[in-house]
């Protein structure tokens, strides 16, 4: 080991984000320190850019939570237009079995009439 390598003992969680450092005077990692010398220098832009960031993400979570209620709306919106759909094809479904039984019946009808008109001739030969 180098002279100049510190061991894992001598580092320290950064007092801002825990990363570890070998800074034991600040007890800050280099990005902390950065930033915190950046801001002591301007803290009025600091708070600006700060507060820009907030109402961005504010924006942000607002577009987020509308973009989930459109989706929910948009989900019940497909879900009624299955369940219509389904509906549709049931009423359709009962309309053909409706029309095939009317068939039916009026074919017996006709069969029926056939054979009345089959027996009438019959009726009206014997008495010829």
């Amino acid at each position: 080991m180098s002279a100049l390598a510190h061991k894992d003992e001598d580092r320290i969680p950064c007092k801002w984000c825990g990363t570890p450092t070998q800074m034991l005077g600040t007890k800050m990692c280099d990005g902390c320190w950065e930033l915190e010398t950046r801001i002591q220098s301007q803290p009025d832009l600091a708070r600006r850019i700060l507060d820009d960031l907030e109402s961005e993400s504010q924006v942000t979570e607002l577009m987020t939570e509308v973009s989930q209620e459109w989706l929910d709306e948009l989900a019940k919106v497909k879900q009624q237009r299955d369940d219509n759909r389904a509906k549709i094809n049931r009423l359709n479904g009962e309309l053909v079995r409706q029309r095939r039984s009317a068939l039916e019946q009026y074919d017996r009808l006709i069969e029926r009439f056939d054979r009345l008109r089959e027996a009438v001739k019959a009726l009206g030969d014997q008495y010829k």
